[in-house]
């Protein structure tokens, strides 16, 4: 029994696809009936032959069941790249229509502990708790051999490596997850996975992110960033400066975003 864990926005849905697409396996989703406890529990029939995979964005110690119950492959993005997907997600899925740069400030600050307790908690937490980590950089750039690091923990069926799509066949094709419920109209669903499967960028928030913004992220995020492989750039004293005043920006746009809620 394994989780697959991440921070949201770093490939979770591109592997469970490939364990379907690949493997064969149903992986299931954590959330509303699926919860762990409902699927260890027995309320759903569960092949005993296949690995049971269940997917979360919770801290570790927020899981319904204890964490150390399954064992974990953890998913990381570069938090800066991870940040902006969030923010796109949020305003195009989640809450449409919601401001951007809100949503990016949310994500990079994380504000009494919301977007999962921030980028940097949530890779230190799960990172020293994971029995493997996959890099979301390596798994869209050579996913089958990440596939096979994978395969030498985890007793999975023959694989069929020629199902495995690429960006644009997630954005074309309809697979088991990105695509929304079947309520949905075919034209409904071919939007919903153009917004889900955005771009897949690495790098992205070199042109996205600015300058100051970049500079609270390293301020709050560096070390771990660092420490997990991923460039850093140096954080001036100025981000202490700009960490305030992008805080002031953010509770200004939470009670508009609170405002509009009302009104809708």
């Amino acid at each position: 029994m394994y989780w697959i864990a991440s921070y949201p926005r770093s490939g979770n849905t591109f592997l469970r696809i490939l364990f379907k697409e690949v493997y064969g396996i149903y992986t299931w989703e954590g959330y509303g009936a699926e919860t762990p406890k409902n699927v260890l529990g027995g309320k759903f029939e569960i092949n005993k032959n296949l690995p049971i995979l269940i997917k979360t964005h919770e801290l570790p110690n927020k899981t319904q069941i204890p964490y150390k119950q399954l064992k974990t492959i953890y998913l990381i993005r570069d938090g800066r790249d991870a940040a902006i997907s969030m923010a796109f997600h949020r305003c195009n899925i989640v809450n449409p229509g919601s401001d951007f740069l809100f949503n990016l400030r949310t994500a990079i600050l994380a504000p009494f502990g919301t977007s999962f307790g921030g980028w940097s908690k949530h890779v230190k937490q799960w990172s020293k708790n994971s029995d493997i980590i996959i890099r979301f950089e390596d798994l869209i750039s050579d996913p089958i051999k990440e596939l096979k690091k994978l395969e030498k923990i985890i007793d999975l069926p023959t694989p069929n490596y020629s199902k495995i799509p690429t960006f644009n066949d997630l954005k074309s094709k309809k697979y088991s997850l990105g695509s929304g419920n079947n309520e949905l109209s075919k034209v409904q669903q071919k939007h919903r996975r153009e917004k889900f499967f955005r771009s897949g960028k690495i790098n992205e928030w070199k042109t996205k992110i600015s300058k100051p913004l970049q500079n609270i992220f390293n301020l709050k995020h560096g070390k771990v960033l660092k420490q997990m492989g991923y460039s850093e750039t140096r954080t001036p004293i100025i981000a202490y400066v700009q960490f305030i005043q992008n805080y002031f920006h953010w509770i200004v746009g939470y009670i508009k975003e609170k405002r509009k809620e009302k009104k809708s």
